[in-house]
């Protein structure tokens, strides 16, 4: 391409639900304009998470055409239907990412990561302090005869192994400074920080179709000083109104898109 003095391109293979890594691919790299064409069910939240979550800076620019309704939200449309008109009480929410500094998204990473040693219970998979297979220390071939010298051996495994209370390494549980002032018997799960979309809205509102109610929503979830919904007017004479795709509303789902900027 540089010899023909064409743009290079560069495509990944990614997962835009796996989002904290996206981030991580995607933060290192120069300002980004991102582009999201009709990206459909959850993909478009995801979308706005990564979005947020490199922060106006790194992403001062986002264009998103969604394609259609989350898989929750049609869930809720069938169900509310199968209810006869019967208010329903249940509340269908989607969570978008805001911004989280890499220092506090590292910091989230480590607490989890505790939490998953804390909640482990057997080592069978962890090497062996003398020959560094994976087995026990107990069944190692290479494990003296004396005693004394297989319980300090045993005991030095044990100091290695991360605490069940708090997954700290130095310490077991009995002895956890934690003891008195955590109150789950494991480290709590940190999640990222998010903003809750009430996709109940949507249906409730009857002076809109639950689409454009659901893209309008999706727009405010979107940290950026401009954000606007755009609506291109175009039509599709594919419209039909078999169960199929009800809930799809295909007449204008792919008409709407958001354009956003810092």
């Amino acid at each position: 391409s540089q010899g023909e003095d064409r743009p290079f391109i560069e495509t990944w293979q990614c997962n835009l639900h796996e989002i904290d890594s996206v981030v991580e691919r995607l933060e290192n790299k120069q300002q980004l304009a991102l582009i999201g064409i009709h990206l459909c069910k959850q993909l478009s939240p995801a979308c706005a998470s990564v979005v947020n979550a490199l922060g106006p800076e790194k992403a001062p620019f986002l264009c998103l055409a969604p394609c259609c309704l989350p898989l929750a939200a049609r869930n809720f449309a069938k169900t509310n239907r199968q209810a006869n008109g019967m208010p329903m009480l249940k509340k269908t929410t989607i969570a978008v990412r805001t911004y989280e500094s890499a220092e506090e998204r590292q910091a989230r990473k480590d607490a989890n990561q505790k939490r998953l040693a804390a909640k482990k219970r057997t080592f069978m998979d962890q090497p062996c302090i003398l020959c560094a297979e994976i087995h026990p220390v107990q069944k190692c071939g290479l494990l003296p005869l004396d005693l004394n010298e297989q319980r300090i051996i045993f005991e030095r495994a044990a100091s290695l192994r991360p605490c069940w209370l708090c997954g700290e390494v130095g310490h077991q549980k009995a002895n956890c400074p934690n003891n008195d002032v955590q109150e789950s018997s494991k480290p709590r799960l940190t999640l990222p920080p998010t903003i809750e979309m009430n996709l109940t809205e949507a249906f409730l509102d009857k002076s809109k179709a639950p689409f454009d109610c659901y893209v309008d929503m999706l727009s405010k979830a979107i940290e950026r000083d401009n954000v606007k919904v755009c609506e291109s007017g175009l039509t599709t004479n594919a419209f039909h109104d078999n169960d199929a795709n009800r809930d799809n509303w295909n007449a204008q789902r792919k008409s709407l898109y958001i354009v956003a900027m810092s």
